[in-house]
């Protein structure tokens, strides 16, 4: 599967054309608080937007480092360390 990273045209129009125009009042603000729920290292910035060749889409936070992951069903991912829920 290859990924294209969208262009600042394309970073509106694209989701856009998945998610409806609204992508930027409701659909980002749901992946910027999830990331936040998810990791106590996550604190905001830029992301990246990627379009798959299969026309899909994903999103990802420009940074140096990985996060670590923590759910609320036990699961923990730091790099290097995956713990997964018992049961």
């Amino acid at each position: 599967m290859t990924r294209i990273e969208l262009n600042k045209d394309e970073r509106i129009n694209f989701p856009a054309s998945i998610f409806g125009v609204n992508f930027p009042r409701l659909v980002e603000p749901v992946i910027y608080s999830t990331a936040n729920s998810l990791s106590c290292d996550y604190n905001g910035g830029y992301w990246n937007m990627y379009r798959l060749e299969d026309n899909g889409f994903y999103m990802a936070p420009d940074a140096d480092t990985p996060f670590c992951i923590e759910c609320m069903n036990g699961y923990v991912r730091w790099p290097g360390f995956v713990r997964q829920p018992e049961g």
